[in-house]
């Protein structure tokens, strides 16, 4: 009876933009209800009030804020019966370039919303989920988490960690009924990549074929499906079956090969 007193709720990060508004689209298209959670709250406003009905939430917050977090899933839990169906992990920021050539701070921060952020937002929402029959977590990763890029080494990395956190979690939450998965897309036609798209070496924007809706419907696949890791696109596709096939030397040289990355030795200032 419960099923039909509580529609199925999905919890985003990094809602406002991208990936995560095409998801929360997407699942309110398919009578979901939809709790946003961005850090940009006039865009989040503006998404909040085109979904109608279907937004259960909008919540102004910063995934590096536990307390952002704990407020939001309380609400979430006063609003629901205390229950979360599905969450996804989106919210993500990137520095481009030569490793130190960046202030350090650039860093950390992509640390503290990449992992980090991963990590306060799933530990908050565990008790829903544990208490929600069916419930999943689906982790936004990377294609850069396959091998190493060396224009996004610190990003790269977090996402190569989610990567592991999802495995992790698979097999830690199992016995809660709790499906984990991730989504492994390759460079996607979002603000993250635009904003930045100068600062690569070669990639242009014919090279960013993929759309964020399309990374949507992955993660919709992700959460109803029994599949861990769902890469996204045919060039991330071919890139995961050759890390599998390959020495790790013939990643590194494909890696150097496809982002046109010529490698020399810059001072750091």
């Amino acid at each position: 009876m419960d099923s039909i007193h509580w529609p199925p709720v999905v919890f985003i990060t990094g809602a406002a933009h991208g990936i995560g508004a095409a998801t929360a689209r997407l699942f309110a298209e398919r009578r979901w209800k939809v709790v946003l959670f961005d850090r940009d709250g006039e865009a989040l406003d503006e998404l909040a009030q085109s979904l109608g009905n279907a937004c259960l939430l909008a919540h102004r917050g910063d995934v590096t804020r536990p307390d952002d977090l704990a407020a939001a899933f309380s609400d979430v839990a006063l609003k629901n019966g205390g229950r979360l169906n599905v969450l996804v992990n989106n919210a993500g920021i990137i520095q481009v370039g030569d490793f130190g050539a960046q202030p350090l701070e650039a860093y950390q921060q992509v640390v503290a919303v990449n992992l980090m952020g991963v990590i306060h937002t799933t530990w908050h929402a565990l008790p829903l989920l544990k208490q929600t029959p069916g419930s999943a977590i689906v982790n936004i990763s990377s294609a850069s988490a396959i091998f190493g890029n060396p224009e996004l080494s610190v990003y790269a990395a977090t996402k190569a960690a989610v990567k592991s956190l999802t495995e992790g979690w698979a097999i830690a939450l199992e016995p809660c009924a709790i499906r984990v998965a991730d989504v492994l897309p390759i460079y996607v036609r979002t603000r993250m990549v635009s904003d930045h798209l100068e600062e690569f070496a070669r990639l242009s924007e014919r090279d960013v074929r993929l759309a964020p809706d399309e990374v949507a419907e992955y993660v919709w696949r992700a959460a109803h499906g029994k599949r861990l890791h769902w890469y996204v696109g045919a060039d991330t596709k071919l890139f995961a079956l050759l890390a599998r096939l390959l020495p790790a030397r013939w990643g590194k040289y494909l890696v150097k090969r496809v982002i046109g990355y010529n490698a020399h030795c810059r001072s750091q200032s």
